[in-house]
């Protein structure tokens, strides 16, 4: 074999041995980059997930105080109208002692 020929050999090793490395590093360099990009997009969906519960929670809490409201509504009226009625049937009650003790 000419040394022409075992120089080109070892030109094309060194080469090889070159772009091998250019591809490891730029492997390493795009898995990083990938990396940061994943942190990055949970960080986001983090972020919006906590801005989503805060909204629930929100209108969660404002959904709580409106029927805690109507249900305090709803228990006062039925309240007046046991009141209401207790107070018809008290007047026939003491009518009704009434005429029995005079009537008696």
């Amino acid at each position: 074999m000419s040394l022409d020929a075992i120089n080109d050999i070892a030109a094309a090793e060194e080469q090889a041995k070159r772009e091998i490395a250019d591809a490891q590093q730029n492997a390493k360099k795009a898995v990083s980059d990938a990396e940061k990009a994943a942190a990055s997009a949970l960080e986001s969906a983090r972020a919006k997930a906590d801005e989503e519960i805060g909204n629930l929670m929100k209108a969660t809490e404002e959904l709580a105080a409106k029927s805690a409201v109507e249900l305090s509504q709803n228990t006062e009226n039925k309240c007046a109208a046991i009141r209401a009625h207790a107070e018809q049937r008290l007047e026939a009650a003491a009518a009704a002692i009434v005429g029995k003790v005079v009537g008696g």
